[in-house]
C-alpha cells in the first residue's frame, strides 16, 4: 500500500486538526497551551493541583452534556496567587464552548471591574489567531462584542457582573463564583454577598439537576461565603481545600499527594514567602487567605501577648526625656452624660516613636458638652498636646468647632469605613507585630480589658486605640482633615 505524500499545508492542517482533538479530549492539556497564549511573558509552572482540579471539572462538563445528573457543585479553596481566576475564570469557559459551544456560562467577581477582566481575557483567547486556527468554527457574534458579556454564533453565552453591581435575570448552564468575598469587606457586607447568593445566584442553573456551581475563594473569614455554604448544606459541594502548606484539613484527604516537601507550590511558596506573607498580613490574615482556615470574628482580634509594656522611667530614657516627642489626643465622644443610655466619650494621649505607637494615658467620661470641652482644653495644655483628633459623631462635630474657634488644632477623624471589626482588623497586623506600647501606669488594664474583649463590651478605648494607630502607622482606614 502506498502512504500518501503530504504536502507542507496538508501537513499543518493535519498537526492542527491532531492539536484540536486533544485540547478537545483534555482539558488540562488545553489550559496549558492557552496559558502560554494568554500571558506569554509569564514563567509558567504546572503544580499537581492543577491537573486535578482540570480533572474534576472536565468531567463534571462531561456530564453535563450528556444529561448526566450530577453529584454535587464545588467549592475551591486556594491562596491568592495561586493561578485560580486564570484557570477557571478565564481558560475554562472557554474550554466549555468547545466540548458545547451552545453552554451559557455565567461568572460573577466581587466587583465588576475584576468581572470584566475575566471575560475579556476569555474573549481575547477565543479572538487569538491561535485558538481560530483550531476551533474556526468558534467564532464570537459581533452584535454581541461586549468585554463582559458576548455570544458565539452557535448561541453560548458568557455573562460577566460584579456580585453588587446588579444581578440580570439570565440563566445559565456553568456558574463560577469567583472571590466574592473581598479581606476589605465589613460583617455587614459579607452578609449582604450570602443573602444575593441565596435570593437570587442560587436560582440561576437553566437545569439545576444537571448544571453545576463553581465557588472559588480564597477564605477570608469564618462568615463568607464558603463558610455559609459549608454551614447550611454540606453534602452539597465537594469542598477542595489546599492551604499553602500541609495541615490535617486538606480535602479530599487524597489531596496531601499533591504537596512536595509539605508545600502546595514549592517554588512559588517557599518557606521563606510563606514567612514573609505571616508576619506581613498577621496571623488572622494569614490563616484566611493562605491557610484557608479562617479564625472566627468573634473576639480576640487583639490578644493580650501582643501589646507590650514599658516603664514611664524607661520611656524617658528611651526618648531623651521625650525630647522631639510630638503627642496626640484621639477622642471618641458620647452624646450626654447619662451613662446608662451612652457610651463613654473616651481619649487616649498617643505618639509615634521608633514605627511604634506609645500610648501615655487613656480616660473615660461621662460629660456634658461644657464639661468634655473643658477638659480637652485642660489636657491639651497639661501634655503640650500637638494635634486633637476627633471622631465627627455624636457631639463631636460641635466639640471641633468650638475648640477650633478658640484656636485649638483640631482635625476630623471619619472612619472610611463604618464597621468598628473592620476597622480594627485593619490594624491588627500592627499590634501583632509589637508595635503598640503601654507605658505602664493603672489604666493600662482598663484600655487591655476592652482590647482583648472586643467586640463584646464596652468599646470606646478599642475605638480610639484603633484610630491612633492607623493614623501614626498605617494612614489607611481613616479620613483626616483640618477644620
Amino acid at each position: 500500500m502506498q502512504i500518501p505524500v503530504l504536502n507542507e499545508s496538508q501537513k499543518k492542517q493535519l498537526r492542527l486538526q491532531v492539536e484540536s482533538e486533544i485540547y478537545r479530549r483534555s482539558f488540562y492539556e488545553f489550559f496549558i497551551a492557552a496559558s502560554h497564549i494568554l500571558y506569554p511573558n509569564v514563567e509558567w509552572q504546572y503544580p499537581p493541583f492543577y491537573k486535578y482540579i482540570c480533572d474534576l471539572l472536565q468531567e463534571a462538563v462531561e456530564n453535563n452534556i450528556n444529561g448526566i445528573e450530577k453529584k454535587h457543585d464545588f467549592i475551591f479553596n486556594l491562596p491568592f496567587r495561586a493561578g485560580k481566576s486564570i484557570l477557571l475564570s478565564q481558560i475554562f469557559p472557554v474550554w466549555c464552548w468547545i466540548k458545547n459551544p451552545a453552554m451559557a456560562i455565567m461568572q460573577v467577581s466581587h466587583s465588576e471591574t475584576l468581572a470584566i477582566k475575566h471575560s475579556h481575557a476569555s474573549k481575547m483567547l477565543l479572538e487569538s489567531e491561535w485558538f481560530l486556527s483550531l476551533f474556526p468554527e468558534l467564532t464570537i457574534r459581533r452584535d454581541t462584542s461586549a468585554k463582559a458579556n458576548f455570544m458565539n454564533e452557535a448561541g453560548g453565552k458568557r455573562i460577566s457582573f460584579g456580585i453588587q453591581s446588579g444581578i440580570i435575570g439570565e440563566g445559565c448552564n456553568i456558574q463560577i463564583i469567583d472571590d466574592i468575598n473581598n479581606p476589605a469587606d465589613s460583617q455587614a457586607v459579607t452578609q449582604g454577598i450570602n443573602e444575593i447568593y441565596t435570593d437570587t445566584l442560587y436560582s440561576r442553573l437553566n437545569n439545576p439537576s444537571i448544571d453545576f456551581r463553581i465557588i472559588l475563594q480564597q477564605r477570608i473569614s469564618a462568615t463568607d461565603i464558603c463558610q455559609y455554604l459549608l454551614d447550611t448544606n454540606p453534602n452539597k459541594y465537594f469542598h477542595v481545600c489546599l492551604p499553602v502548606k500541609v495541615t490535617n484539613y486538606i480535602s479530599p484527604v487524597q489531596a496531601i499527594d499533591f504537596y512536595q516537601d509539605g508545600l502546595l507550590w514549592k517554588d512559588r511558596f517557599t518557606e521563606k514567602v510563606i514567612l514573609d506573607f505571616q508576619q506581613t498580613l498577621g496571623s488572622r490574615a494569614f490563616a484566611g487567605q493562605l491557610m484557608q482556615k479562617p479564625v472566627a470574628e468573634e473576639g480576640n482580634i487583639f490578644k493580650r501577648a501582643w501589646i507590650k509594656s514599658i516603664t514611664l522611667d524607661e520611656w524617658r530614657k528611651l526618648t531623651n526625656n521625650e525630647a522631639n516627642i510630638d503627642w496626640n489626643l484621639y477622642i471618641d465622644t458620647a452624646y450626654t452624660a447619662k451613662a446608662k443610655d451612652n457610651d463613654a466619650s473616651a481619649a487616649i494621649l498617643a505618639c509615634q516613636f521608633n514605627n511604634n505607637v506609645y500610648v501615655k494615658k487613656a480616660w473615660k467620661w461621662w460629660l456634658e458638652f461644657p464639661e468634655l470641652v473643658a477638659k480637652l482644653k485642660e489636657l491639651k495644655v497639661k501634655y503640650n498636646v500637638r494635634m486633637l483628633y476627633i471622631e465627627a459623631k455624636a457631639s463631636g462635630l460641635s466639640i471641633k468647632q468650638q475648640l477650633s474657634r478658640e484656636g485649638f488644632d483640631c482635625a476630623d477623624l471619619t472612619p472610611k469605613d463604618k464597621d468598628k471589626v473592620a476597622r480594627a482588623n485593619a490594624v491588627s497586623p500592627k499590634v501583632e507585630g509589637g508595635h503598640l506600647w503601654f507605658i505602664e501606669d493603672t489604666w493600662n488594664e482598663m484600655v487591655l480589658s476592652e482590647l482583648t474583649g472586643f467586640p463584646f463590651g464596652a468599646d470606646d478605648l478599642t475605638d480610639v486605640t484603633v484610630y491612633s494607630i492607623d493614623n501614626l502607622l498605617n494612614k489607611s482606614t481613616f479620613n483626616y482633615s483640618m477644620l
